[in-house]
């Protein structure tokens, strides 16, 4: 998964060392994975990203894009392994050697993999992560993202509490089946006031198999008649985040000139009194 210089930064931040005093005997594990049971191609495809991943959040100036290019490459190849690639990520992430920038990229590697097998191991992990005085509370971030990929849902609320209640209620899911459902909820908030269904056009936007889909969506928000200018603004930034540039906005007309009501003359005889007056 690709990422400018300061999305680097955000998850460094994000996953950055443990709190101060925090010692190395307080790491606990999230995942329950016996690093016996790890496929030898995917451990190796995790480990290597170890070296090419790494990036120092003390750094003022983001990763060259090389580095990024050789990093984006070596996620690719664990996330080809499948499953075996997600497993091997959870075993390393329960490593506490394995740098936080690295664990920013494992996560996305769970996600990208697709195997909802994974979606009850990063409940569990996330409902640890929660625990008053865990030291990996910072990672429920990239946790939330994982199972965000891995079941397109997002959620409102406590996470723990909501993927506990998501995962119970859609257990036993199919991904084509999840992916079906976010769909129709998307296409449902597309009739929605503009702040929701730009929510609506975006997920589709986002996802290959409707893209298209999506496109046309936005056009059609964009041609509301009711469209304010803070709700354009709102489509602009969908638009900009999927690759496609905004429309132009209609000109701005100007305002009319509402002409000055006419001087009404003095009246003839209150100007002959005054004539007379003066004499």
């Amino acid at each position: 998964m690709k990422r400018s210089g300061c999305q680097w930064m955000m998850a460094a931040a994000m996953l950055a060392a443990l709190p101060a005093g925090a010692s190395e005997s307080r790491f606990q594990k999230l995942f329950d994975i016996s690093s016996s049971s790890i496929d030898s191609r995917a451990r190796e495809a995790v480990a290597k990203m170890d070296g090419v991943c790494t990036y120092s959040q003390f750094s003022r100036l983001p990763p060259r894009p090389e580095a990024m290019r050789e990093c984006d490459a070596a996620e690719q190849k664990a996330v080809s392994l499948g499953a075996a690639a997600a497993r091997a990520a959870m075993a390393h992430l329960d490593d506490e050697k394995t740098p936080p920038m690295v664990r920013n990229r494992l996560y996305d590697v769970i996600g990208r993999t697709g195997d909802v097998s994974m979606i009850e191991s990063l409940v569990v992990a996330l409902e640890r992560a929660s625990q008053k005085d865990n030291p990996r509370i910072w990672e429920k971030h990239a946790l939330v993202r994982a199972l965000q990929t891995l079941t397109y849902a997002e959620l409102p609320g406590t996470p723990e509490i909501q993927w506990r209640a998501w995962f119970d209620a859609h257990k036993g899911q199919s991904r084509e089946q999840l992916f079906a459902a976010r769909a129709a909820q998307s296409r449902e908030q597309l009739d929605q006031p503009i702040p929701t269904a730009s929510a609506g056009a975006r997920w589709l936007l986002a996802q290959p198999s409707t893209r298209e889909e999506g496109a046309r969506a936005l056009a059609k928000l964009y041609a509301r008649a009711d469209l304010s200018q803070p709700d354009r603004v709102t489509l602009n930034y969908v638009a900009y985040n999927a690759g496609i540039t905004p429309p132009a906005a209609p000109p701005v007309q100007p305002a009319q000139r509402v002409p000055p009501p006419p001087v009404k003359a003095a009246p003839q005889k209150q100007a002959s009194k005054v004539a007379g007056l003066a004499s």
